[in-house]
């Protein structure tokens, strides 16, 4: 009798402590979250903010608009890639206190001559570079399947992959050793949204970033020849975000000059995307917190997790 009393206090005692472990470890799982979150809110890192400049494209609207307001809260000065004077004074004026400096660009041409033209403005009043943010916003039938002709699909092509890829390739000399580089994605930067088992074998095992220009050049010359089975294999915005992530892989392969990374900053509410779930300011937030927080290269982000690409 003793001894089963004795049994069922010590299984008592042990049901306790196994329930008050549970307990602390549920608490420092929330608290976790918690802290990971504030602390990238409220905390910034004094080597990459205060002072130093970071350049971002698509910055008049949706979500690059919000990154300049993050940028501008981290106390970055902010030099905006738009396509006009007018849409720069607009950025400006909704950032009174921050330091904005316009770069006059176009994705559609930031390759060879045409991107260093564009740059050579800011080579008279900028050393370096301490944060890049690349953000191509032609997105048209991502949620569909239009009958795309050969001029809307080489579009998206041109300005998703060609525009990021020049412009980074233009931005790249002023970029400061220890910088760091975001490419904005979506979800559809990630291989499953690529039908063929061919292009996705090219886009993954591509360890250049000359590999990739191949792969988006041959995708371009199926569009002009065979419209309908490309696109059916690969649809136009799958095929640009991916190119894009395939690049930041290759390019953090062969530089240690800065960091490179995607982000996909999911369904956020724009006018490009009305019936997205999250705002531009949770965009804007997880973009400029993976660019300041990352440590590693060649990553694909989505709210401050790896993601598998």
């Amino acid at each position: 009798m003793f001894r089963t009393c004795q049994m069922m206090r010590r299984q008592r005692v042990i049901a306790a402590v196994l329930l008050l472990s549970l307990l602390v470890a549920l608490t420092a799982f929330r608290g976790v979250g918690e802290v990971e979150f504030l602390s990238q809110h409220d905390t910034v890192d004094t080597k990459k903010g205060p002072n130093q400049y970071a350049f971002v494209t698509g910055a008049n609207k949706g979500i690059g608009s919000g990154i300049v307001r993050r940028l501008c809260e981290l106390q970055f000065k902010v030099l905006i890639g738009v396509r006009d004077d007018k849409k720069a004074k607009a950025v400006q004026e909704d950032n009174p206190t921050c330091h904005i400096e316009p770069v006059i660009i176009d994705l559609k041409r930031m390759w060879g001559f045409s991107a260093g033209r564009s740059f050579e403005s800011v080579r008279m009043r900028l050393k370096e570079l301490n944060a890049v943010i690349t953000h191509s916003v032609l997105n048209a039938g991502t949620n569909s399947n239009p009958p795309y002709t050969k001029e809307s699909a080489d579009e998206i092509i041109t300005i998703n992959y060609f525009g990021t890829k020049g412009t980074l390739e233009a931005i790249a000399p002023f970029i400061s050793k220890g910088g760091s580089v975001i490419l904005v994605s979506s979800n559809f930067g990630q291989l499953k949204h690529i039908k063929s088992k061919s292009v996705r074998k090219s886009l993954s095992s591509a360890t250049t970033t000359t590999d990739v220009t191949s792969i988006a050049n041959d995708y371009r010359h199926q569009l002009e020849f065979n419209i309908a089975k490309a696109t059916s294999g690969a649809m136009p915005y799958a095929m640009s975000k991916n190119l894009v992530s395939a690049y930041v892989r290759a390019q953090s392969n062969s530089t240690d000059q800065y960091l490179i990374n995607a982000v996909h900053p999911g369904s956020i509410s724009t006018t490009m995307n009305p019936n997205g779930k999250k705002s531009t300011k949770h965009a804007a937030f997880h973009i400029c917190n993976t660019l300041i927080e990352s440590t590693t290269s060649g990553g694909f982000y989505h709210d401050g997790r790896k993601l598998k690409w």
